[in-house]
């Protein structure tokens, strides 16, 4: 089973907008063409960037994607905008059994 791990951040436009959570989510697939298919859609064209981590040898494996694109609230009045980055990771996930 894979599972992405979504980490949400955003910033205003402005000089002195700093990075800040927005929130995470976690979503399950039988496998990684699964969830390929559910970032496309979810992601469409927006640039993107790879994410990388150290293998187990010290090796870069990359393990995931960084989602940049504008956002904006458009349910009130002013309109709030800003950037957004998504970074996306893949785990594999298994069961594992507890002794008694």
């Amino acid at each position: 089973m894979i599972e992405i791990q979504i980490v949400m951040t955003g910033k205003g436009y402005g000089r002195a907008s700093k990075w800040q959570g927005l929130g995470d989510e976690n979503h399950r697939f039988s496998d990684k063409t699964a969830a390929m298919t559910f970032l496309s859609d979810r992601y469409g064209r927006c640039k993107r960037a790879a994410i990388y981590r150290d293998g187990p040898k010290g090796e870069s494996v990359q393990t995931g994607y960084i989602y940049g694109f504008r956002n904006a609230d458009w349910s009130h009045a002013p309109v709030d905008k800003w950037l957004q980055q998504d970074w996306v990771e893949f785990r594999q996930c298994e069961i594992l059994p507890i002794a008694a």
